[in-house]
């Protein structure tokens, strides 16, 4: 029998339908509540870390807000963005095959040609005679996900630096319209990039699952194939803190191992033997992390991973000094702390001390592919201190 059961679980791919979706409400709670204005619909911006299941609750939205709104969800990463004439063209066109597919709304063919001799203007007469006509009091919910490609494109030259305004213009003169951004997890970057587009908007973080919706996801979906011990579960949100990837990665492996061997209780133990696979699967995502930290960040995260051992302790701040120092690194206090702040910030750590990676996958992907010795190597000389300095002038570097 457990051979021919499919795994349900999701690792990776946005959650489209609504089974293996949980938890949430807290955040369709604020979007509602912040998104709908008395006179004009509010801006609102979703950020959090990667793979924290932004897009997916841009997936979920029709589920969770007033039938007058049409959530159309726009990816901008499926968009060629060159170029405002072309990015028009994308969009009002992603608008008219969701409004076909999702409601039935046929509207009339567009002359590509005509549209983008005059895009700006062509766009804006489309929306105010075809598509209010067709949808009559609703309003289109347009949910930019990836919206930090914008700015991408705008910095390398290929998408022309009013589209910022142009959207802007379109946010407070259309009430047709309503706007929904995800930009990740680099939020005072986007206020500093977006600053005219986003002046007005109104913020809501999207975090770790709550424990009853992380217990959910994780026994829910074997609910009469299996069963978890209570210390297994509860093995799981100790080293995802609810992260509704990570939990579904580990979970996934799990119902991988349950298969193979048969029927039986998922134990502490089975946990503990997917790590290593688990650690391997997501190291894509785990290198990403280590890459858009700073050098201080780094040493840091390296620190913690080295004295926390294989068991995985917190850490107290001394013994993150004595491990910087006895490795070799020169790093002056207030720099640590801005580190551990800025790890913090991004959910990486614990906020207070002592001190626990959120994901431990983290920790054990930095002891195997991080080691203290090889970070002070690619660190430069003012963080990896004298030790490296000596090394250099000997090798006449």
């Amino acid at each position: 029998m457990s051979q021919s059961v499919v795994n349900p679980y999701i690792a990776g791919n946005p959650i489209t339908g609504e089974r293996m979706f949980f938890g949430r409400q807290d955040v369709f709670a604020a979007i509602r509540r912040n998104l709908i204005g008395e006179y004009q619909d509010h801006v609102i911006v979703l950020y959090g870390q990667r793979r924290i299941g932004k897009t997916s609750v841009l997936y979920q939205m029709h589920r969770h807000l007033p039938e007058t709104y049409i959530p159309i969800l726009i990816d901008l990463q499926g968009m060629s963005l060159e170029g405002m004439g072309s990015f028009l063209w994308e969009l009002i066109n992603i608008i008219r095959r969701s409004l076909r597919r999702s409601h039935d709304i046929q509207l009339p063919r567009l002359d590509r040609e005509a549209f983008l001799a005059d895009p700006r203007e062509q766009f804006v007469e489309t929306l105010l005679t075809d598509v209010r006509e067709a949808i009559g009091d609703h309003r289109l919910l347009l949910m930019f996900d990836e919206a930090v490609l914008l700015g991408d494109k705008v910095a390398s030259s290929q998408l022309e630096p009013d589209v910022f305004r142009y959207l802007s213009a379109l946010m407070q003169h259309h009430q047709l319209l309503t706007f929904i951004f995800c930009i990740g997890s680099r939020i005072e970057q986007m206020r500093r990039d977006f600053s005219s587009l986003f002046r007005v908007a109104l913020y809501q973080e999207i975090s770790f699952l709550d424990r009853e919706s992380a217990i959910a996801l994780i026994t829910e979906p074997v609910k009469g194939i299996y069963e978890y011990e209570p210390s297994a579960v509860e093995h799981i949100l100790s080293i995802t803190s609810g992260h509704p990837y990570y939990t579904q990665l580990i979970c996934h492996s799990i119902f991988a191992r349950w298969q193979a061997r048969g029927d039986g209780v998922i134990t502490v133990a089975d946990v503990d033997a997917v790590l290593p696979e688990a650690v391997e699967r997501c190291a894509a995502n785990l290198q990403y992390i280590w890459e858009k930290a700073s050098a201080e960040e780094q040493a840091v995260l390296a620190a913690l991973a080295e004295a926390a051992d294989e068991r995985g302790e917190a850490i107290p701040r001394y013994k993150l000094d004595q491990t910087l120092a006895q490795r070799g690194f020169d790093m002056p206090p207030d720099k640590v702390t801005g580190a551990l702040k800025a790890l913090w910030q991004k959910e990486i750590i614990t906020a207070r001390e002592p001190y626990r990676f959120t994901v431990d996958l983290l920790r054990l992907w930095l002891r195997k592919h991080k080691p203290m010795d090889w970070v002070r190597e690619e660190t430069p000389t003012a963080i990896a201190g004298r030790q490296k300095e000596r090394k250099l002038i000997a090798f006449g570097r």
